[in-house]
């Protein structure tokens, strides 16, 4: 199939779909000013016009190309928008171990994460591990599933959540470290000397 075929099936279906957004201009402002990579910005933005090519679309866009709509990672469920994006009991843990390092106080539920991935509506961060902006730890371990997710299906490199958590932590501390660059603060502390 040609990427002009592909394209023109995916026209038919943003012409018969009635999907709109539910964010109001404010919100979309301030998802514009988020402090995060363009990678981060262009999966959460496809996420939130839901275009984000899970199997049960690819399925029903080209049948021939893709005849099962079953989940690459855990091959139990249909691969829905949300299965892709947490219902997956391997993305769960993932998120659930990240919201825990840095919204402890709010326990992580399905409509939780619902409403901080489709309606920027964030629970309060505690201090630790880093004092970052709640779209940083949502953003960035958004775009970890989504990097881990698409190695398995390009690379055959197992989704592993342990990993996966680690390299969600490791975009939300690179993120800190330019926001603190940014603010003029050194990324580490100085090294303390002492004259006796």
């Amino acid at each position: 199939m040609s990427s002009k075929q592909f394209r023109r099936l995916c026209l038919q279906d943003l012409t018969s779909s009635t999907y709109t957004s539910p964010l109001t201009a404010l919100a979309w402002k301030k998802f514009w000013g988020y402090p995060v990579s363009h990678a981060c910005r262009n999966v959460w933005y496809r996420l939130l016009h839901r275009k984000i090519p899970h199997r049960s679309l690819l399925n029903r866009l080209i049948p021939s190309y893709f005849p099962f709509d079953t989940c690459s990672v855990c091959a139990t469920g249909s691969d829905t928008l949300e299965h892709f994006l947490y219902d997956c009991p391997k993305k769960w843990l993932v998120w659930q171990t990240v919201w825990d390092e840095y919204f402890r106080l709010l326990p992580l539920t399905t409509n939780q994460l619902q409403k901080a991935l489709f309606h920027l509506e964030f629970p309060p961060p505690i201090c630790c591990p880093l004092p970052v902006s709640p779209a940083i730890v949502v953003g960035y371990t958004l775009l970890a599933v989504w990097r881990a997710t698409w190695q398995l299906i390009f690379n055959n490199q197992p989704f592993a959540p342990s990993i996966v958590i680690q390299s969600a932590r490791r975009l939300i501390r690179q993120a800190y470290r330019e926001e603190l660059f940014l603010q003029g603060c050194a990324h580490r502390a100085l090294p303390l000397f002492s004259f006796h």
